[in-house]
């Protein structure tokens, strides 16, 4: 019998040595990790944040919008984390903004608000991210006041490559020079029209200060989407695309630093070369479905939001529900559109993801800034999260 055993003895060592052993604890944090003692509260639930170059982020609210459609303007919120603690605080009382919001190079806040019912004029504000005081560079008082345009709720703001500023609402769209005047180079006096019966919905800028716009177009009483590009002067880009329009494009657009950009769709990502031809290079033929990459097993499946890190990488996070129960992630990928497995949302308390936000960036230091929810019934807690690079 014991002779028998000896043959099998060098197997049996590694076998017992195999079951016994276990891969040792990660000594650090993972990748994606909630911080410890995060989510924490905020004074309010921001839908949108801009990083700044020394850290923290800038957030507002969803501006309020009454049931017939009258908006009061948004406070904007500055948040750090010095230590471990939150720190946020109202960049000042009278910054505020009815539509979203951005980040100049110079660290500058640019906001535009529009009146109560709308209005024919909009006010386009520059102020310093340091104290929340006006830069009177722009506008004479830090804001500029644009008149007789059409009545709309002013949508939003961007910074473009000139120094200048773009703001928008559905009914068009208005370029200012970096000293707040109007930008007769753009359009009719600084102002584009779209055509009748086209509504702006969004705007982004390429690094040479082409302008891409997402418009909804209502045609046989069915709404259609499309992206259109804008040369410097404001004039239809026919290089772009398909004679300057890509159709059926709706959904949040991430410009990348090599104008390459995502537009970001329910359950899928796709990838357009920056001539707005797909870039076949990026997951399957230009498009990944999120919800087969990340092995989500749901019933329903949305997208919230998209981000993107200075290497490149791509955030994504979505809502989901499988039978009745609520779930989330946060999910990364490679710039050509490989998902990242090692990535994964995780609470310190081991407690579910059950909700993620619209806000979504990475800061200074590559963490992710999201607003989440974790846990369920008494473990139940929500609020702003950071995740480990």
């Amino acid at each position: 019998m014991f002779k028998h055993l000896r043959h099998w003895a060098p197997t049996l060592l590694l076998l017992t040595a195999a079951c016994s052993s276990s891969e040792p604890e990660p000594s650090g944090p993972r990748p994606g990790d909630i911080l410890p003692e995060w989510p924490q509260k905020t004074s309010v639930d921001p839908v949108r944040f801009v990083p700044l170059a020394a850290g923290g982020v800038v957030g507002m609210p969803r501006p309020y919008e009454n049931s017939r459609g009258a908006r009061i303007p948004a406070p904007l919120y500055k948040y750090d984390v010095p230590g471990n603690e939150l720190v946020q605080v109202a960049l000042g009382e009278r910054v505020t903004s009815s539509g979203f919001i951005s980040v100049d190079a110079q660290q500058r806040a640019l906001t535009v608000t529009t009146g109560f019912d709308g209005s024919t004029s909009l006010s386009v504000c520059r102020w310093h991210t340091s104290d929340g005081t006006a830069d009177s560079s722009f506008g004479g008082s830090g804001c500029s006041n644009v008149t007789e345009l059409p009545l709309a709720h002013a949508s939003g703001v961007i910074s473009l490559p000139s120094g200048g500023v773009l703001a928008g609402s559905p009914s068009y769209l208005v370029q200012l020079t970096a000293s707040g005047a109007r930008d007769p180079q753009f359009g009719t006096d600084g102002v584009f029209l779209p055509e009748p019966l086209n509504f702006v919905d969004s705007f982004w800028v390429q690094s040479d200060g082409r302008i891409l716009v997402s418009l909804r177009t209502r045609a046989n009483g069915a709404t259609q989407l499309k992206l259109i590009r804008l040369t410097l002067s404001g004039a239809l880009d026919t290089s772009f695309a398909n004679a300057g329009t890509l159709t059926d494009m709706g959904g949040p657009i991430l410009v990348r630093a090599d104008d390459t950009f995502l537009n970001l769709r329910a359950k899928s990502i796709t990838a357009y070369l920056p001539d707005g031809t797909r870039d076949a290079g990026f997951g399957t033929n230009g498009t990944v479905n999120l919800q087969e990459a990340t092995g989500t097993d749901a019933d329903t499946f949305s997208t919230r939001g998209v981000t993107q890190d200075a290497s490149g990488r791509i955030y994504v996070a979505a809502v989901f529900n499988k039978e009745g129960r609520d779930g989330a992630l946060v999910a990364r990928f490679t710039s050509t559109g490989a998902f990242d497995p090692e990535y994964r949302v995780r609470d310190p308390a081991g407690a579910p993801v059950t909700s993620v936000g619209t806000a979504l960036t990475v800061g200074a230091d590559g963490k992710v800034w999201v607003m989440l929810s974790v846990g369920e019934g008494d473990s139940f807690r929500t609020g702003l999260a950071l995740l480990h690079p």
